[in-house]
């Protein structure tokens, strides 16, 4: 088949690839000859086009490449918003012309990419789009959103609009797809489950566990608790520290190990500082993060308490693949926990606001190896039954007949 991806996010450097690297790469492997047009969101700078595994043409056009510097921060984010795809649109049309296509696949929210996606949809037999990120309410709850709450509206209308151009929805758990269902009622294709996914190999690493434990300072008798990531609201990672210091007293064997970088980084650096049980390691490689999550006994996954989308975070694609037991904090309009817990048993998770389960997951998995190596079984063998990019590309491709 001929396919097209529209995205955001997709990285040049095989090595440190998103999860937009492992469907291409996926979809190539399989025998299909793909198109990537990347409209780079932060970046700046002049369009390129490269080969990258082997039948993958990628385009990429800078969100912000057209952007005066000059502009006011709040009208160069609206441009960014309204505009920008309309130019990529254009580059992308020059430099990769249209061609038939048997499936073309966008990513949320869908208003970003439409300008790309309107010039290239009348080539395209299907349109599918993968939605993460529920725009503008999500976008508006972690404040990121130009405008805020009075731009909402509009920004609702221009993302219902957008989604029109699709033929299919894959959102991540069945929580999401009833969340889909009523924030966008005009809607009328098909909304289907589509699991968050990841690389086709497990998180392996060549050190002996013993050996990492002891390069990052990690006792004998310690059990480490790790979240890495981007350190930015809406990650619940000031809770993990709120956690940390509830620990002190009542598990006091535990350790939390939190790496990456935002604009809570400094929070979370000075409230280590203070801390007997909480380390903050800064931005690791993706190799160090592997050898971290090797050396660690539980995988956290947190998130704001105050979301009202329900979500499935993506990290706990890493926990998986590395067999890493999972202790979740998330918010309570989801199914992330009741999946976790009940449906795959790869950990314990809880609603955010409900410190009291919380704590008692952690004294559960803190004392129990047995347990922890259990959970961490079920969902390394789940993921790799289910959540690989190479059953999402097998997944995308099923119904669609040359």
């Amino acid at each position: 088949m001929n396919i097209l991806i529209v995205c955001t996010k997709f990285s040049e450097d095989t090595a440190n690839g998103w999860l937009t690297n492992e469907l291409a790469a996926s979809f190539a492997a399989r025998g299909h000859t793909v198109d990537v047009i990347h409209h780079a969101w932060t970046a700046e700078g002049a369009p390129r086009l490269e080969t990258m595994y082997g039948n993958v043409t990628v385009l990429t056009s800078p969100a912000l490449g057209t952007m005066p510097r000059w502009l006011p921060k709040l009208l160069r984010k609206l441009g960014q918003w309204v505009w920008s795809s309309r130019h990529t649109a254009r580059v992308a049309q020059r430099m990769l012309p249209p061609r038939d296509y048997d499936l073309l696949i966008g990513f949320s929210p869908a208003v970003v990419s439409d300008g790309i996606v309107k010039a290239y949809r009348a080539r395209a037999r299907h349109a599918y789009l993968v939605y993460w990120d529920f725009f503008p309410v999500s976008a508006r709850q972690v404040h990121i959103l130009p405008g805020g709450a009075l731009a909402e509206p509009l920004a609702h209308a221009l993302e219902s609009r957008a989604l029109a151009r699709y033929d299919r929805v894959g959102c991540m758990s069945p929580a999401n797809i009833d969340f889909f269902r009523q924030y966008f009622p005009a809607y009328r294709g098909e909304v289907f489950h589509l699991p968050v996914w990841g690389p086709s190999n497990a998180i392996a690493v060549a050190k002996d566990r013993a050996v990492l434990r002891q390069e990052f300072g990690i006792g004998t008798d310690e059990v480490v608790c790790v979240f890495g990531g981007q350190l930015i609201p809406g990650r619940g990672v000031e809770a993990i520290c709120d956690l940390a210091t509830r620990a002190q007293a009542s598990a006091t064997n535990v350790r939390f190990l939190i790496a990456g970088n935002g604009s809570l980084a400094p929070v979370i650096a000075a409230r280590a500082e203070g801390s007997a049980n909480l380390r903050y390691l800064g931005q690791l490689t993706r190799e160090r993060y592997a050898e971290l999550l090797a050396a660690s006994d539980i995988g956290l996954v947190f998130t704001s308490p105050h979301s009202r989308v329900p979500t499935f975070p993506s990290k706990t694609v890493d926990y998986f693949r590395a067999a890493v037991p999972i202790l979740g904090a998330v918010e309570d309009y989801g199914d992330y926990s009741a999946i976790i817990t009940h449906e795959i048993g790869a950990g314990l998770s809880c609603a955010a606001l409900d410190t009291a389960t919380l704590d008692s997951n952690l004294q559960r998995l803190a004392v129990d190896s047995t347990l922890r190596e259990a959970c961490g079984r079920r969902g390394h063998d789940y993921y790799f039954a289910h959540m690989t990019a190479a059953h999402v590309a097998a997944r995308l491709t099923e119904r669609i007949s040359l």
